[in-house]
């Protein structure tokens, strides 16, 4: 069967990680960009130097988070007094670093973040089990373990209501 499909626009540079937010599609490029489309034109909404593999925005709090392979953190972009402000998010827990944030993924009704950490393709396997599934109560800040040490794939994808 042959699904019929329609090239919305070309960019230079690989695609990942798209999501919708009121109406408008966001997707990291692989040189950094973090694209907006919108009512068929696409644009930079702002340039981050780093390994990304996720983002998330949060309309509540007005600011975007993203999933840093290469800083082995999570990021918090905001505009503030119209002022770019890009900080180290999450680090680590309960002092031991993150081996690469993945894929994010958040519940707007309880502000929940959610987000596997298993490093870059290959760093976890069947015999390296080693990739964690966290939650962070965006409000209060706490970090929450759901899976610790055991995850073995790199990427994660669901729903939450």
């Amino acid at each position: 069967m042959t699904v019929p499909y329609e090239k919305i626009f070309n960019w230079p540079h690989p695609l990942t990680s798209p999501i919708e937010q009121d109406g408008q599609l966001y997707l990291l490029a692989k040189n950094g960009e973090i694209l907006k489309f919108k009512d068929g034109q696409s644009k930079t909404e702002f340039n981050f130097a780093s390994e990304l593999s996720s983002i998330v925005i949060d309309k509540t709090n007005k600011c975007a988070y993203l999933a840093d392979m290469a800083h082995q953190s999570i990021m918090r972009r905001a505009v503030v007094d119209n002022q770019e402000q890009i900080t180290d998010f999450l680090k680590d827990y309960e002092g031991q670093p993150l081996i690469g944030p993945n894929s994010m993924i958040m519940s707007e009704v309880n502000q929940m973040l959610f987000f596997s950490d298993s490093g870059p393709f290959g760093e976890t396997s069947i015999e390296n089990s080693k990739g964690s599934l966290y939650a962070i109560d965006l409000e209060q800040r706490i970090v929450k373990p759901l899976a610790s040490s055991m995850l073995i794939l790199s990427k994660w994808n669901c729903i939450i209501k």
